[in-house]
């Protein structure tokens, strides 16, 4: 078994696809060459067999009715009768012997010459007959020599056929060969068909290869673009297509997430590192180095809110946390967020309203749910225009919670909002008004929702407003 291992491992390793299929193709072949052999000797043996028991019987039948029609004695016999009447069939050297009488009644006197001569070529190997036909062959001869009892009207005799079959067996083995050489120049022209057939199917696959190679980091832009191709592969040509794609938007985006993470760390940074300078130039008050380490722990903080945040998208990626989920009132907390961003919204005249049953209350994990409704209303007010609305709307069917965060801001264009919620994804006018923003947010929001089993969908018109709809599945408490 290891031996057949080792064998299919080096042929999958070593042969081209081409050259697998043009040997499978030609072991076929020879399988059915072989085979085709195997049966055309196995039915000319059969029909050989029963073609010479038919003829036997016949004879017999013959001999019977013979032996009735000449009124033929025990103590008769016909030895050396030229060409007897149950031997019309097909010529042949018989001996009959009545073992009743231990007396030979027809003989054949030919049947020793050939028995003698071939038992000389046999090298003087006696000959016997068997019970049942089977073509034998000696030297240049094929023949048969059959030992058959018999019963006539109460007496015993036993029937003897010598026959040789050289010339129909010599007409058999022609056409055989004839067979053989028919056989071998259509298993050629097979072949050569067939390797033809073979180079044109794999012509596609032989120029798909080639345009994958050269396909690099630094030419994600080119795609597979083979015309003809089988049905078959028309779905790899697709899919791989399709991934280049998704590929090149993710290098894209991660090239643009570089810049935009270099930008965000370099400016704290910076900022620490310039403070630290200036602070360590000349001796300075106390008061002042109080106002120094302010500064510099806001930078701190916002350090560490970059680097959460991608430990958080880290983890959600890896399904490597455990939501804590607990019963609450859902209007006390949502009412607690409004009340926290009020102030925020407050310096764009901005108006936070709330819809939602006092007395619901919902099974989440509080605090992934405080931060992805924080993070809604803040992008919400963020990117509102002046005087705009933002309106919090709570809905409940049986035990599924339905929450929507909607604006009146300056709205998505279509061709972002499949791409909203993609990491390191920033739609451009977004990032032009706050350099703040990663490109993050959005993707906790849907990591979060996906932690609860739950969904989120968007809705935006740009320069309307946009509407963030959440769905909390077997999460709501009616009571």
């Amino acid at each position: 078994m290891n031996t057949f291992n080792n064998f299919t491992r080096f042929l999958k390793n070593r042969l081209s696809l081409s050259i697998l299929l043009i040997l499978w193709n030609f072991i076929t072949c020879i399988v059915i060459f072989i085979s085709s052999q195997y049966f055309f000797n196995y039915f000319s043996k059969d029909y050989n067999n029963n073609y010479e028991e038919l003829v036997i019987s016949m004879s017999i039948n013959d001999f019977i009715d013979y032996i009735s029609e000449n009124n033929i004695s025990k103590n008769e016999s016909i030895i050396n009768e030229t060409n007897p009447s149950f031997n019309k069939i097909e010529p042949r050297l018989i001996s009959i012997e009545d073992l009743s009488k231990n007396k030979i009644i027809y003989y054949d006197n030919k049947i020793d010459t050939l028995i003698h001569k071939l038992e000389l070529e046999n090298k003087l190997i006696p000959i016997k007959p068997d019970n049942f036909v089977s073509i034998k062959k000696l030297g240049p001869y094929y023949y048969y020599y059959v030992e058959k009892n018999i019963n006539i009207s109460g007496n015993n005799y036993k029937y003897k056929v010598l026959a040789e079959r050289t010339r129909l067996i010599n007409k058999q083995l022609n056409l055989k060969d004839k067979i053989v050489y028919s056989s071998l120049i259509i298993l050629i022209l097979l072949l050569s068909i067939s390797i033809f057939i073979l180079k044109i199917i794999l012509l596609p696959v032989e120029n798909i290869v080639k345009d994958i190679k050269e396909i690099d980091s630094n030419n994600l832009q080119k795609r597979i673009q083979v015309q003809w191709i089988p049905r078959d592969l028309v779905i790899i040509k697709n899919s791989f297509n399709s991934i280049l794609n998704k590929l090149e938007e993710s290098f894209q985006r991660l090239s643009q997430f570089s810049e935009d993470i270099a930008h965000e760390l370099r400016t704290p940074v910076n900022n620490l590192k310039g403070e630290i300078e200036v602070s360590l130039q000349r001796k300075r008050s106390n008061k002042e180095y109080e106002e120094i380490l302010e500064s510099n722990l806001e930078e701190c903080f916002r350090l560490t809110e970059i680097i959460d945040s991608l430990t958080f998208l880290a983890r959600t990626e890896k399904k490597d946390i455990i939501i804590q989920r607990t019963h609450f009132n859902l209007f006390h907390d949502l009412n607690k967020l409004i009340e926290l961003y009020e102030a925020f919204a407050f310096e764009k005249n901005i108006m936070l309203t709330l819809e939602c049953p006092k007395v619901w209350d919902v099974n989440l994990d509080k605090i992934l749910f405080t931060r992805i409704i924080s993070n809604l209303i803040s992008n919400a007010i963020q990117y509102n225009k002046q005087n705009g609305k933002v309106h919090v709307k709570v809905e409940g069917n049986n035990h599924d919670l339905k929450i929507t965060v909607s604006d009146t801001g300056i709205g998505i264009d279509k061709k972002h909002i499949s791409f909203i919620f993609d990491r390191l994804y920033r739609v451009n006018n977004m990032r032009s008004s706050n350099q703040k923003n990663l490109g993050l947010g959005l993707s906790m929001v849907k990591n979060m929702m996906l932690l609860h089993d739950g969904s989120i969908n968007i809705e935006s018109n740009l320069g309307e407003g946009t509407s963030f709809i959440l769905y909390f599945p077997n999460s709501l408490n009616i009571s």
